[in-house]
């Protein structure tokens, strides 16, 4: 009897969660249900949430939300759950909100490299598709911003949140390097050991992300999901708030 789980066998079990996931993430009132019972449960949306951050996987989320976070420490924040019924929720309840655009090669990149898991690129590419395929039609109503935007001057993001839904946000985001150490420190106290947190961008993650983009721009999901990035780019870079 095998008492260890082949590596093949944990890939397919986690590409079948992402998977089911993803398909019930597109349903506000299923995925809501699903997740109430999880541990999760925290991070969801509800009418008390001062703010809901969501975007598919490695899109800067965990960048936003812990900046976000340490200038407003006592805010109640939505996320990381990478799903657009999250984001429906927010808008049927009026709950402030923000989506963030990234280029799906490089959040694809971004997901698979660290753990040098190819699989990672087509459930990443997938995601991203779902997210916003599904947002596309309520794209200002979804409060999008551009990745690199956000990640050049969180204060701005955070000054347009204000000026859009009235609130009072503080927008004393720390610099890039506290953050990152902050993400970093949190990881080692909960995983116990010394590897960089897959969230914090370093040389060895780059190399790696190189030596995959070809696996990822040839992927039959690629072209799609680029078209859909150069039409709401084009869209975001319309809107002015």
């Amino acid at each position: 009897m095998r008492l260890v789980p082949r590596l093949e066998d944990i890939d397919w079990l986690q590409r079948l969660r992402l998977s089911t996931l993803t398909v019930l993430g597109r349903h506000e009132a299923i995925f809501t249900q699903i997740a109430a019972v999880g541990d999760s449960a925290e991070t969801l949306v509800k009418p008390t949430t001062d703010l809901c951050v969501e975007a598919p996987p490695r899109s800067a989320n965990s960048f936003f939300v812990v900046g976000f976070r340490m200038a407003n420490p006592d805010a109640h924040i939505a996320h990381h759950h990478h799903v657009p019924a999250q984001i429906l929720t927010a808008i049927r309840l009026n709950v402030p909100r923000l989506t963030i655009l990234r280029n799906p090669i490089d959040s694809a990149l971004a997901k698979a490299a660290p753990m040098g898991r190819e699989f990672l690129i087509g459930t990443t590419l997938h995601r991203w598709l779902s997210f916003w395929e599904t947002l596309s039609p309520l794209l200002q109503t979804a409060s999008p911003v551009l990745f690199e935007h956000l990640v050049a001057d969180p204060r701005a993001v955070i000054d347009r949140l204000n000026a859009t839904y009235g609130t009072t946000f503080s927008r004393e985001f720390p610099a890039q390097d506290e953050v990152f150490s902050s993400i970093e420190a949190s990881r080692r106290t909960t995983h116990g050991d010394d590897a960089a947190s897959p969230n914090v961008p370093d040389d060895r993650t780059h190399q790696k992300e190189n030596t995959m983009r070809a696996l990822a721009e040839g992927h039959r999901l690629a072209q799609p999901a680029l078209r859909l990035y150069a039409d709401l780019r084009r869209r975001i870079e319309a809107i002015t708030y």
